[in-house]
């Protein structure tokens, strides 16, 4: 599905960015705690010029990036 949604994120055709963030959505649905969708959400909805969602899901990414370095910096204190 990621290979899929940004392949359509790529071509940029008419409808296609829309497409893109239906399949990411969904990919949110079973993961939501995927770091690399939730940015490409971001890009997405910037690019279409939804600039709530877009930060709503900058956010989320940034939130999780965090929280994967304070993961790594315990393993590595330990």
């Amino acid at each position: 599905l990621y290979s899929y949604g940004m392949a359509l994120f790529r071509r940029g055709a008419p409808g296609d960015p829309a497409k893109a963030a239906r399949l990411f959505e969904r990919m949110l649905a079973i993961k939501a705690e995927d770091m690399n969708v939730h940015y490409k959400l971001y890009e997405i909805y910037k690019g279409m010029g939804k600039p709530k969602d877009a930060q709503r899901h900058l956010a989320a990414y940034r939130d999780l990036f965090g929280k994967g370095q304070r993961q790594t910096r315990r393993l590595y204190s330990e």
